[in-house]
């Protein structure tokens, strides 16, 4: 993948073994249309990173899975995010931390988006 890339269903597929989603389940997960997750599935597969079982009924059913230089891949942008996170939030105290992680949600309350329990 390269910057600027969608990764969505990498991470999504990389939620646990066998490392494996169905398209249906990539469209809801990344609120993405099926055109577009087929798009982000057919890239990465044509590099190796990913493949696609065959199910002559539906290409949406069919099981999508992390190769292991995908996964691969995947753990090394994930572990740059959450390094670069805590380098980003590093002059934060905890008190900050805390109020910074739910000022998102006082915004979607706000927009009607989120129940407020």
């Amino acid at each position: 993948m390269t910057a600027g890339s969608s990764t969505s269903w990498p991470r999504s597929a990389a939620s646990g073994t066998p490392f494996q989603l169905t398209a249906d389940a990539l469209v809801e997960t990344s609120m993405g249309t099926s055109d577009a997750i087929t798009n982000r599935i057919d890239r990465p597969a044509a590099r190796g990173l990913a493949t696609r079982e065959t199910d002559p009924g539906s290409r949406r059913s069919a099981p999508i899975t992390l190769t292991d230089e995908g996964l691969r891949l995947v753990d090394t942008a994930v572990s740059t995010h959450v390094a670069n996170e805590e380098r980003l939030l590093a002059p934060l105290s905890g008190r900050e931390r805390d109020q910074l992680a739910g000022l998102p949600r006082k915004l979607l309350i706000g927009f009607g988006d989120t129940p407020s329990t």
